[in-house]
């Protein structure tokens, strides 16, 4: 075995080259962004000397909705996605409809993965220009690395409105009205379809839950076979599926 054995001043000399490595890349990574050509600013060798690194694991939460907006993030490497919560009120309940011959009008929460985050996107701007808790949470999909700004050094360097501007015109706020809208039309559409299945059953075939399904009675497995369809959403459009994929009830 062989060991090295470095002075304190040998190892402070390696972890200072070693941080300025990093900070010389950080530095071309931001010089290559869209969002910094022809800057009109604080230079951008000043600003990079601010920012940090966090490396992430998949998986990782970043942050949660609702929580204190303290930091500016850029992502340096890996994908990530934003994570909206909403609620909507007054849903069909199939199951329980069916189940129960009425219908249940109930509230859901969902949790809907509105956009993927990607090498080179800004996000957690938004809620400090608004000085709100954070709009989404925002989770690694892979191993990440994400620069990070802390909120004194973000308020002091982009504290003009032509920079808040570029910022935001680059890198939207989340619509959290327009999510919610999204989904109460996923959720009309499903209810509709619920609801074609829920009155065929009701005044046709109001015994097809609780007693047992004959071969030779078409219509009852042709209505049974829809009604599967509908529990597996295979009913949908392709592009409705690929919507659907993002929702998750919580």
């Amino acid at each position: 075995v062989e060991v090295m054995i470095l002075s304190k001043k040998d190892y402070l000399n390696v972890v200072y080259e070693s941080k300025n490595l990093e900070r010389s890349n950080n530095l071309i990574f931001l010089l290559g962004l869209k969002f910094f050509k022809n800057w009109i600013g604080p230079s951008i060798e000043e600003i990079n000397k601010t920012f940090g690194i966090l490396e992430l694991k998949p998986n990782q939460v970043v942050y949660k909705a609702g929580d204190y907006a303290s930091m500016f993030y850029i992502v340096r490497a890996g994908v990530l996605y934003m994570e909206s919560i909403v609620e909507i009120e007054n849903t069909l309940d199939i199951q329980s409809a069916l189940r129960n011959g009425s219908k249940n009008k109930i509230t859901k929460k969902f949790s809907y993965r509105v956009k993927e985050l990607k090498r080179g996107d800004m996000f957690g701007h938004e809620e400090i220009f608004d000085q709100v808790g954070r709009c989404a949470t925002i989770t690694s999909l892979e191993e990440s690395e994400l620069m990070y700004m802390n909120l004194p050094e973000f308020n002091r360097y982009f504290n003009t409105p032509f920079l808040q501007e570029k910022l935001l015109f680059e890198f939207p706020r989340l619509d959290v009205n327009q999510t919610k809208e999204m989904l109460l039309k996923n959720e009309t559409t499903r209810r509709q379809n619920s609801d074609a299945i829920f009155r065929a059953v009701n005044l046709n075939y109001s015994g097809v839950i609780s007693r047992e399904i004959f071969p030779e009675d078409r219509k009852i497995n042709k209505l049974k076979f829809i009604l599967e369809k509908a529990k597996k959403k295979q009913c949908f459009s392709k592009e409705e599926k690929e919507e659907n994929d993002k929702i998750k009830v919580l």
